[in-house]
């Protein structure tokens, strides 16, 4: 389709126009036709359109008519405006009174074009602009509407709209806008055609009427929606006025349980590549039930690198093998909720199915109803209950645990003792959504008491009815079995306190007035700090959301800020009295650090804005900047490990690895701004610049209620790994930032992990600049630590990494057209911010050095030739075994001792060397063969053993590498 102009030609060669101006004389016919119609096409893209649609009162005539006669498939959204009414372009005159209206000055878009153009002088530019105008508007083009003073306001006139059947090229350019307009007056379309959508709009709309998608999630929650929805999915001719029409398509979430009926499917359409064989085997697995056949197309994205990687090597994914699933059980977090889990079983605590049962709700303070305070005392015989039934659990894994210096038994009976504790601050979460609701009901009781107006009281019945719902929700009253958030045992996974591998810990809620009543829809921590964020948009159930405030506790938000320190330096957080930085011992100052006030992520408020159309393109989500910074444990939970990975003699990566740490994530605010919200602490509104300015506006004198600019935080417990460069790579941006991806996509592919599950960033300023992976999956996965610990970890995901990037093992380029990077190989629709700086060339090197490197761990914070020197130091000097047994270690990429000669006061002798935590090591030479020295050793090394400690003997006469591998298990990496 193409729109003319009615009466165009006649004015372009008539000689009034050409009067106007002397370059109009002297232009041909077409080249004034394409001038005009750049004119004409601004006033129709601009809805400046004089026409009865767009007046208000026919568009309230029309809502009137669509809301008595259409369904909901067809009518208007009654929830959101999504009339138009038309625009009007200004010539402004000499009066000061503002009018609104897009303007025709010079400095406007119109005024730009044509004084480049027709290279008009700007003290004529008024008058040739009125001339044409007047002519447009006499040949009944535009229309001139009534002044108001002296400025004039013109429309395009509906009338001369000329709707032409197109020939199937593509839209001409529009030189206003395109950058690609050159000093020539030219329309030519140069812009490539998608032969898909030039198929799809010529061929007849009519197939695509009876099209509907719905979703079919957790997050359906009206209630009985989803059973409704299942039965128009599989509808039956009887069910047909009762159900309306049959739904033709079901949007499900990957596991597709949730009641849908699956033994009869025989075709799965998966939108993207599974993250992993063993997803994909699940995923397919749902067709072909029964032993009739399944059909299952997988699309692979063009813009997404995991797509095209399994696209390319589809085999892999199809028929690959499935990994076992990875769990770090060596996460504090994770073995403290399962001893909570222990607790609670002993405790028998009658929760129900409602948190009411432990919470008394007739108290301000929502305080333990007292006979379950009561219950949370323990009695000496039932800790010791609890406690042997955590012993019997851990058993299996005492050897690995205790190899953290975390765990210990005060550390069992620690988390016992605090199990009260943390259950009743459990808690905190839910007394806060719980009172900001009752705060809201008796609001809008208040608000209807003081309405004068029917609008008015049903405003405020309409909050009251919401404020209710939300309690009901929280009490768990007449709920569906699908809005299960707030079941005890859920909500209590959900908080961390019990293990929930289903549930998000610690998620931000959001409320979501949605229909006659509403829900709460929960988003991981890591994810809502961006999704959840102040005007960010998101879509839920065929609606589009934006988040327009913080739900406020009574009180304020002013608990949940909090100061932090951030280094500069090395972006890790300290607390606001620290001097010295606890990651990199800086000292700090005014340039290396700032202490800054953060709002830890409330719950928040969202706003319904519109109906989910195919204006996709109008999908805006506004820019935020996020950084984090990290901090190490400072409890002793998690033991920091440090290696070296060594490339041809030289260490090219310095690898610091720290388990527990704590990573905080900080939204800084909107990426053109970067200085935090503006938030109102009572009452948890967000609000603009624009706004802010107009609330000072409004009053002469400041308001009572605090509006504080403060940045959003949410934090979490997580494995995180420091990479930190040769100097020469850390100074090249591209080189950093290309190698961050090669590894990151390495160790997914290599451990086969979900894209979501690892993190990496660049973290740090100079020499203390690295690269920062961070497992984001719940209880982490342990894949950082192999990374330290395993010689050839590395080595093995760089080696995936040079597939990836389009390398052979032996540095050739496999795809020359690949001039740096791109969607099969590095990049990807979250790291376009970054694509110019990506350049897989600049790594190939350093890949093919890395893929034969090997790691070095350090040892009791050394590193290993440092290690090995100190080891050597403290030998005896009479004993050639011991520096013989060092050197064969050492050369053989063995694991070195971690000390040697240390003192055992218990047993009241010295090993020759020692291994964390209890293995001795004696170098047995031949004074060990004499009678009364082999008694001595038998009695010392029975004491050993009673004492708990293992004992290796090495002797003389033994080949040293044979003795070596007999206990593999201890000297091997």
């Amino acid at each position: 389709m193409k729109v003319e102009y009615r009466g165009l030609d006649e004015v372009c060669q008539s000689s009034e126009l050409i009067e106007l101006d002397t370059s109009l004389a002297k232009a041909t016919f077409e080249d004034r036709k394409l001038l005009l119609r750049v004119l004409l096409d601004h006033f129709r893209r601009k809805r400046a359109i004089h026409a009865e649609v767009f007046s208000q009162t026919f568009q309230q005539q029309l809502r009137r008519r669509a809301e008595q006669y259409l369904n909901e498939f067809w009518g208007l959204d009654p929830d959101y405006d999504e009339l138009r009414p038309a625009n009007q372009f200004l010539l402004e005159g000499k009066s000061p009174r503002e009018v609104e209206g897009l303007k025709l000055g010079e400095r406007s878009l119109i005024g730009r074009f044509l004084l480049a153009r027709l290279k008009l002088d700007k003290t004529n530019y008024r008058q040739f602009l009125e001339g044409l105008l007047d002519l447009l508007v006499r040949h009944g083009i535009l229309f001139r509407l009534e002044s108001i003073e002296d400025h004039r306001l013109y429309q395009l006139d509906a009338a001369c709209l000329r709707w032409c059947l197109g020939d199937g090229s593509a839209p001409s350019v529009d030189p206003l806008y395109s950058r690609r307009a050159t000093g020539e007056i030219s329309l030519e379309s140069t812009r490539p055609v998608n032969a898909f959508f030039k198929k799809f709009y010529q061929a007849e709309p009519a197939n695509l009427a009876a099209l509907e998608a719905r979703e079919h999630t957790a997050q359906v929650v009206r209630p009985g929606e989803r059973e409704r929805r299942e039965h128009r999915f599989r509808l039956n001719a009887s069910d047909h006025k009762e159900l309306g029409r049959r739904l033709p398509y079901l949007v499900c979430s990957p596991t597709m349980e949730l009641g849908v009926d699956i033994a009869d499917l025989d075709l799965v359409h998966l939108r993207n590549v599974p993250p992993t064989p063993a997803n994909y085997a699940q995923r397919s697995g749902r067709a072909g039930r029964q032993g009739q056949p399944g059909l299952i197309l997988t699309y692979c994205g063009a813009f997404n690198s995991h797509d095209q990687y399994f696209f390319r090597r589809r085999a892999e994914m199809v028929a690959g093998s499935v990994r076992p699933p990875r769990l770090d059980l060596t996460n504090d977090a994770l073995l403290k909720a399962h001893i909570h889990a222990v607790w609670l079983a002993h405790l028998r605590l009658p929760l129900s199915n409602s948190i009411e049962t432990v919470i008394d709700t007739d108290r301000e303070e929502l305080a333990l109803k007292e006979h379950v305070a009561e219950q949370l005392r323990l009695s000496e015989a039932k800790r010791t209950a609890i406690k042997e039934s955590v012993h019997q659990i851990l058993a299996s894994d005492k050897e690995m645990l205790t190899a953290n210096s975390w765990f210990n038994e005060r550390w069992i009976e620690q988390v016992i003792d605090e199990a009260g504790r943390e259950f009743d601050r459990a808690f905190d979460r839910w007394r806060e959504l719980y009172r900001a609701a009752k705060r809201q009901l008796h609001a809008a009781r208040a608000e209807e008491d003081r309405a004068r107006t029917r609008e008015e009281q049903e405003k405020a019945k309409a909050k009251q009815v919401e404020a209710r719902h939300q309690l009901n929700l929280l009490l768990q009253l007449d709920v569906m079995r699908e809005e299960g958030d707030f079941y005890p045992y859920r909500y209590l996974a959900s908080e961390g306190f019990l293990p929930g591998y289903n549930f998000p810990a610690l998620p931000v809620r959001a409320w979501v007035p949605r229909g006659v009543e509403g829900e709460f829809i929960s988003r991981p921590r890591f994810l809502a700090i961006r999704e959840f964020a102040p005007r960010s948009l998101f879509y839920h159930e065929g609606s589009r959301w934006e988040c327009i405030a913080f739900q406020a506790p009574p009180g304020g938000l002013e608990e949940r800020k909090r100061k932090k320190r951030l280094c500069l330096t090395c972006q890790a957080f300290s607390e606001p009295e620290a001097e010295i930085c606890s990651a990199c011992q800086s000292q700090f100052r005014g340039d290396n650090s700032r202490l800054t006030t953060l709002l830890d992520l409330p719950n928040i408020r969202m706003k319904r804005r519109a109906r989910i159309t195919a204006d996709e393109e109008e999908r805006q989500r506004r820019g935020y900047k996020l950084q984090t910074y990290f901090q190490f444990d400072s409890a002793g939970r998690g033991r920091i490990q440090k290696a070296d990975v060594v490339c041809q003699g030289r260490a090219a990566l310095h690898l610091t690895y720290a388990a527990a740490a704590t990573i905080l994530r900080l939204n800084l605010g909107w990426r053109s701004e970067a200085t935090g919200f503006a938030v109102d602490l009572e009452s948890g509104e967000v609000l603009t610049s624009s706004e802010l300015e107009e609330r000072s506006s409004r009053y002469h004198k400041p308001e009572r209620r605090v509006v504080e600019r403060l940045m959003l935080a949410v934090q979490t417990t997580q494995n995180l790994l420091l990479v930190r460069l040769l100097p020469e790579w850390r100074q090249d941006t591209t080189f950093e930032a290309t190698l961050r991806y090669a590894l990151k996509r390495g160790v997914e592919e290599a451990f086969q992990l979900e894209e979501t599950e690892l993190v990496a960033e660049s973290v740090g300023d100079k020499e203390h600049r690295a690269i920062l992976f961070y497992e984001a999956a719940e209880g982490g996965v342990g894949v950082l630590r192999r990374l330290v610990e395993a010689p050839e970890a590395l080595s093995e995901i760089s080696r995936s990494a040079l597939e990836i990037c389009h390398f052979d093992k032996d540095g050739n380029d496999l795809k020359p057209d690949c001039h740096a990077a791109c969607y099969e190989c590095l990049l990807n629709f979250g790291n376009q911010l970054e694509a110019l700086q990506l350049n897989r060339h600049k790594i190939r090197q350093a890949l093919l050095d890395l893929a034969t490197s090997r790691t070095e761990a350090w040892i009791q914070g050394r590193a290993k030739e440092e290690h090995l020197k100190w080891l050597r130091s403290l030998t005896d000097p009479r004993s050639e075994l011991e520096r013989r047994f060092l050197e064969v270690l050492a050369e053989g990429g063995y694991r070195l001792p971690d000390e040697a000669q240390k003192p055992i006061p218990m047993v009241r002798c010295i090993p020759d060397f020692f291994y964390e935590p209890n293995i001795c090591v004696f170098c047995d030479g031949a004074v060990h063969d004499k009678p009364e020295q082999v008694a001595i050793d038998r009695s010392i090394r029975q004491e050993l053993y009673r004492q708990g400690y293992r004992v290796i003997v090495i002797r003389y006469d033994e080949d040293l590498h044979r003795q070596i591998e007999k206990f593999a298990e201890v000297f091997k990496q």
